[in-house]
C-alpha cells in the first residue's frame, strides 16, 4: 500500500538548503526523505523553554530567502498542528501555522552539526532498524519504494565539504585594441610657419 504524500513549501537560508542538499546526496536519497527522517529526529528535542528555547529562536531570527518544496508523508503532516503548538510555546507566539513549524523543526535541525546529522541518517536506516511508522517512500512516478544506494560514512561527507575550495574570481587582461595602418607609413604633416 502506498503511503500517500502532501506537498509543503518551506522557506530557508541558502546554507540550510545546501546542507540538505547534500545530506540528501551523503545519504543516497531525494531532499524529502531526509527532511522527513529529520522531523523524525528532531520533534522529540524541540524545546519547550530555557536556552534551547533561545537557540530555536536564534535561529528563526535569521532571515530565510530561499524555498523549499518537500512531499512529506501524511502521518508526519498529521503532527504538524501538534508541532506548531510547541514551536509557539518556544517561542512565545500566540500561534504558529502548520508550515511556520514545518521550517522551524527543520532549520532547528539543520542548526545542528552536520557530522551528527549524517550519523543520524545513517543510524536511521542502517540494516536491521525500521521505521515502523512510515512505510518507504515511493516516488510519485512509479509505484515500487525508490532504491536507496549504501549511505556513505559521516567524515567523508563532512571532509568533503570542508575541503570545497571557494571559487575566486580572478581578473581577466582587457583586450587592448591593435592600432591599425593602411599602407604604407606617412610621415606626420609639418606646417611652417
Amino acid at each position: 500500500m502506498d503511503c500517500e504524500e502532501v506537498m509543503l513549501t518551506v522557506r530557508t537560508t541558502a546554507a540550510e538548503r545546501a546542507l540538505l542538499r547534500e545530506l540528501a546526496r551523503g545519504h543516497g536519497s531525494d531532499v524529502s526523505e531526509v527532511a522527513a527522517d529529520g522531523l523524525l529526529d528532531v520533534v522529540p528535542a524541540l524545546p519547550g523553554a530555557g536556552a534551547e528555547a533561545v537557540r530555536l529562536q536564534g535561529v528563526l531570527a535569521r532571515p530565510a530567502p530561499c524555498a523549499v518544496t518537500l512531499w512529506l508523508p501524511l502521518p508526519l503532516v498529521d503532527l504538524l498542528p501538534l508541532l506548531g503548538d510547541r514551536v509557539a510555546r518556544a517561542t512565545g507566539l500566540p500561534a504558529c501555522p502548520a508550515g511556520a513549524a514545518l521550517a522551524a523543526a527543520l532549520r532547528y535541525w539543520l542548526a545542528g552539526d552536520p557530522a551528527r546529522l549524517a550519523a543520524a541518517l545513517a543510524t536511521m536506516h542502517a540494516p536491521g532498524t525500521r521505521r515502523a511508522a512510515f512505510p518507504p517512500m515511493v516516488h510519485r512516478s512509479v509505484s515500487r519504494p525508490v532504491p536507496r544506494p549504501a549511505p556513505r560514512p559521516a567524515a567523508l561527507l563532512t571532509a568533503r565539504s570542508a575541503a570545497r575550495p571557494v571559487p575566486q574570481r580572478v581578473p581577466q587582461p582587457v583586450p587592448q585594441p591593435v592600432p591599425r595602418t593602411v599602407g604604407p607609413a606617412v610621415p606626420p604633416l609639418v606646417v611652417a610657419a
